[in-house]
């Protein structure tokens, strides 16, 4: 994996499993700055649509990649920011879907979906997450902290119109957080919005790791079972993610980094989806530790690593 510059892992996801991440945007190219965000604070969320890498290396690695490891549950957008943001995610989701039989994902904000290009690209993914943490404009401006074009009705009318018209798996993410957006009535409208919708699954995800604000605090699992019970579908209550034993992966140092420029883990996560040893994963965090490449935090009483 050291060569890749746009894809990485596959990564552990507590929603997809074993997830191959394909990474169009640079760091922080994103249409919110949530409160909650892994990767930090959005410097200026954007809503300008560019091919931010170019689309030919993209699949070129994919191609390297499907003809030499070709193991994962999915390939996945995600990454360092809004991945439909990238003006071409549609002919990289159509080469992956021509080239492989491994499903694809895309985990979106739903930012765009009102726009009728995106809602026609994003029709090639096997399974399309979005995220939907507030109920209107006020809890949208304090949660996400959106670009100022971005409207929660906007965001409301994008998905109504796409969970008509798409024929794969519609998933929706709702992330709360203690004292911010778990409180019963906000909630019961954020399931009155998904209950309109055609969808597969609702998820509740709450605060693993370290966020970009200070002081959040996830929502104990008891109060998030309570908060569900007015959805339909049922409510998925998402744990950490445990890999599968049989299906590890040979990692490397520059591996290990590449996952740590994407998200915080743990040394346990990091053990879990390679194959390799806690003495070779820990040999690997010192080492990038004396190259001031990553940095670590503490987050519930756990130790996580990120690239600097």
């Amino acid at each position: 994996m050291e060569n890749y510059k746009y894809i990485f892992g596959p990564v552990p996801s507590r929603r997809l499993g074993r997830s191959l991440g394909v990474d169009l945007v640079p760091l922080k190219t994103c249409s919110f700055d949530c409160i909650f965000c892994q990767l930090g604070r959005t410097p200026e969320p954007t809503m300008q649509r560019m091919e931010y890498v170019p689309t030919e290396s993209v699949i070129q690695e994919l191609e390297q990649w499907l003809e030499t490891s070709n193991q994962a549950d999915f390939i996945t957008l995600s990454g360092s920011g809004e991945p439909t943001l990238h003006s071409k995610f549609g002919e990289i989701m159509q080469f992956v879907k021509d080239h492989s039989e491994i499903p694809t994902a895309i985990l979106t904000n739903g930012s765009l979906l009102s726009i009728p290009e995106i809602r026609e690209q994003a029709q090639l993914a096997n399974m399309l997450k979005v995220s939907l943490s507030a109920w209107d404009q006020a809890s949208l401006e304090k949660i996400n902290r959106p670009h100022s074009e971005v409207s929660f009705n906007d965001i409301i009318k994008g998905l109504r119109q796409f969970s008509t018209e798409y024929k794969g798996s519609l998933m929706i993410e709702v992330f709360l957080i203690q004292g911010i957006n778990d409180h019963q009535e906000g909630v019961s409208k954020i399931a009155e919005y998904i209950n309109e919708l055609d969808v597969e699954k609702v998820q509740f995800n709450t605060i693993i790791r370290p966020p970009a604000e200070k002081g959040l605090q996830a929502v104990p699992a008891e109060k998030l079972q309570e908060l569900s019970q007015d959805f339909n579908p049922d409510v998925e209550i998402v744990t950490d993610y445990k890999a599968n034993p049989d299906k590890r992966i040979t990692s490397s140092v520059n591996s290990v980094l590449a996952l740590l420029k994407r998200r915080p883990c743990t040394i346990e996560e990091l053990i879990e989806v390679s194959g390799r040893s806690s003495i070779e994963v820990e040999d690997s965090i010192r080492e990038l530790l004396q190259r001031n490449a990553i940095k670590m935090f503490r987050q519930d009483g756990k130790e996580y690593y990120l690239a600097q």
